[in-house]
């Protein structure tokens, strides 16, 4: 675990603040739920990676798995042999659709689904604003990354998003190993091909949220990562046999991950956003919410309308 701490220490050295992008009326809402709940974690929304802007990404994260772990494997003294999935296709394929499902009408039966909130690396980015920022009319939270990461509550994974051709490899050097070493911790016997297939489309669940095709690296994406995890539901019986199975209905986003105040340090306003109309706003809902000591900055960036 250490060394997965060490790294993200040193990512935080170059990014000590990570933003997030997003329209005024969802900052307002967040403050309004903030108070609504007396006033304990701003809630934010965690989205499902079946609504993320490249749909690739489990793939991505599923073949990073793939080039890594057999080397990974023959290196450590303890082998679980989880890439013994990858030398039978029907295995992979198996852990395949374990991994990245292909929900019909958004229903699954059972499963991991990853939800992730995003923060970008780059302050007050045109294209970031263009994306994320209400079309440069809404506002950009910056927040301390360091106090960003010891706020998360719910069992978040933090981590700097990893894009294929990188030469500083995040997931190879750290994440997998301690997610790895983790399970062995909790395994004192031999695994089933089955519960290999298990273990290893949970590593694949945990690493996929971070990896990302190199296209999107101007991104220089920062995510927090939750899991929604789905059982297999039997439906009605008659005679003792299960008529169907129940599915269920994947949320577009989970609510209220809560982020600590202390975390937030400037609000900075779009470019296409009338500035004093919503400093002045903005300042009485702070001040409502007694957060305090927080700068409301206009964005540098000048556009003519």
């Amino acid at each position: 675990m250490k060394k997965y701490e060490d790294a993200l220490y040193k990512k935080l050295i170059d990014n000590p603040f990570v933003y997030h992008y997003t329209s005024i009326e969802a900052l307002f809402s967040i403050l309004e739920e903030y108070r609504r709940n007396g006033l304990y974690a701003l809630p934010f929304r965690a989205y499902s990676v079946y609504n993320t802007n490249d749909p690739r990404e489990m793939e991505l994260g599923f073949d990073t798995v793939k080039d890594i772990l057999p080397a990974f494997e023959k290196s450590y003294s303890h082998n679980m042999n989880l890439s013994e999935v990858y030398e039978n296709p029907e295995y992979e394929t198996e852990c395949k659709n374990q991994c990245f499902q292909k929900p019909e009408d958004g229903l699954i039966e059972m499963g991991s689904v990853p939800y992730t909130i995003s923060f970008a690396c780059k302050r007050d980015f045109l294209p970031m604003w263009s994306m994320y920022g209400a079309n440069k009319g809404g506002v950009c939270l910056k927040f301390n990354t360091g106090k960003l990461i010891e706020s998360l509550r719910r069992g978040g994974q933090p981590c700097f998003v990893y894009y294929t051709g990188d030469e500083d490899n995040i997931i190879r050097d750290y994440l997998l190993p301690i997610l790895y070493i983790s399970d062995v911790e909790k395994i004192n016997r031999t695994l089933s091909i089955e519960e290999k297939i298990v273990n290893l489309s949970s590593l694949c669940d945990c690493i996929s949220p971070f990896v990302k095709c190199n296209d999107w690296a101007y991104e220089a994406e920062f995510r927090l990562a939750y899991y929604e995890h789905y059982k297999a539901e039997v439906g009605l019986k008659i005679g003792g046999l299960p008529v169907s199975l129940v599915k269920h209905k994947i949320k577009e986003y989970i609510e209220n991950i809560p982020i600590r105040a202390e975390a937030l340090a400037e609000v900075i306003i779009g470019p296409l956003a009338n500035f004093p109309v919503v400093e002045h706003v903005l300042n009485k809902e702070l001040i409502e919410c007694k957060i305090n000591n927080i700068k409301i900055s206009p964005s540098l960036i000048q556009i003519t309308k």
